[in-house]
């Protein structure tokens, strides 16, 4: 999804070749910088910093936190990606042209009750129908949206797109799918995040399903936190390194997301008469091997693949320190949101 048309400062008359992309986590905050030069986007950093949370979005006073960027990373513009579990994202339709999108009610469509304060973006999505128009709308909680754009306060980069966490990732992914995946075959995604997690169906390269499901890989470290009674530094030897058989825990916690998983699948079937070529799997990704092969359970032999966002650019020669390698898929959200800004906001729509 593109930089969502109300999360976004909009700069007239500038050539955005330069963008850090920042996607932000509770373990690490994922840092990419991306330039472009032509048709070409080159990957000329890339690194993990140290985590930004934001606010829950009742607290009364709020500490403002401050993103501090080494020189390699500091291009001139930077895209923010941001998910939390009070950020409501759908995949919606509307009878008629582009222009009844903006007879909507979105606090009643989003489900957000009267007097919540939020910031509410969309993206239309293409569509060989004339009768409706889709569109991929996020709504955020303005408390974090003021919060996340005060990250940068000053000089470079400046902020110039703040994106829903999660929907960000796909701006990568649409680009990777488009040129090779355009065909009646469809393709499943899941982009997992901290606390949520987004089921995905691309048809003929575009978007065509969206569900937001409440488990993430924190949702998933806690689980396995409160059932085997260990300290938080151990999580990762249970889900990563087997250090206990987890995998009844693991697999009773996915299960919502597995059942929505396999809608997804069954949409692509009854609704799209396409058959899933390609399961791709990328985000924050702890006890990654669970994930893989419960995703991969009754796919009829389609083998889900970790999918590496870096795929998609050129990469400069010793870009990537060694201690992110092996962790690429991570870097979705932020790659995507840099591509966001980088493209002209085409994101989704091209």
């Amino acid at each position: 999804m593109s930089c969502m048309s109300a999360f976004s400062v909009k700069f007239k008359n500038k050539s955005r070749t330069d963008v850090v992309g920042l996607d932000l986590g509770i373990m690490d905050t994922k840092a990419v910088r991306i330039k472009r030069t032509g048709d070409a986007f080159v990957l000329v950093a890339a690194d993990l910093l140290p985590p930004l949370v934001p606010p829950q979005p009742d607290v009364s006073e709020i500490q403002q936190a401050i993103c501090v960027l080494p020189k390699v990373l500091q291009g001139r513009y930077a895209a923010i990606s941001m998910n939390t579990l009070q950020t409501n994202i759908r995949l919606l339709a509307v009878p008629g042209g582009a222009e009844k999108i903006e007879q909507i009610n979105f606090n009643e469509v989003m489900g957000i009750s009267e007097g919540m304060d939020y910031r509410i973006g969309y993206e239309i999505i293409p569509s060989d129908s004339r009768a409706e128009t889709t569109f991929l709308a996020a709504a955020m909680p303005q408390t974090q949206a003021s919060w996340a754009a005060r990250l940068l306060p000053q000089g470079i980069p400046a902020p110039c797109s703040l994106q829903a966490g999660g929907v960000s990732a796909l701006n990568a992914m649409s680009r990777a799918l488009m040129p090779h995946h355009s065909g009646e075959d469809g393709v499943l995604c899941v982009v997992a995040s901290d606390e949520t997690s987004g089921i995905v169906a691309f048809h003929k390269g575009i978007l065509v399903l969206f569900r937001q499901c409440p488990i993430g890989s924190q949702t998933l470290a806690r689980k396995v936190q409160e059932r085997f009674g260990i300290e938080t530094d151990m999580v990762s030897g249970v889900l990563d390194g087997g250090m206990i058989d987890a995998s009844a825990t693991i697999a009773t916690t996915l299960a919502p997301l597995i059942r929505q998983f396999l809608l997804a699948r069954e949409f692509l079937e009854r609704k799209r008469m396409s058959r899933v070529e390609k399961i791709l799997v990328c985000g924050e990704l702890m006890g990654v091997k669970h994930w893989l092969t419960l995703l991969g359970a009754d796919m009829g032999g389609v083998r889900p693949e970790l999918w590496n966002p870096f795929t998609t650019l050129s990469v400069a020669s010793g870009v990537l320190p060694e201690r992110i390698q092996g962790m690429e898929t991570r870097f979705a959200g932020a790659v995507g949101a840099a591509l966001a800004v980088l493209e002209g906001d085409r994101g989704l729509s091209h």
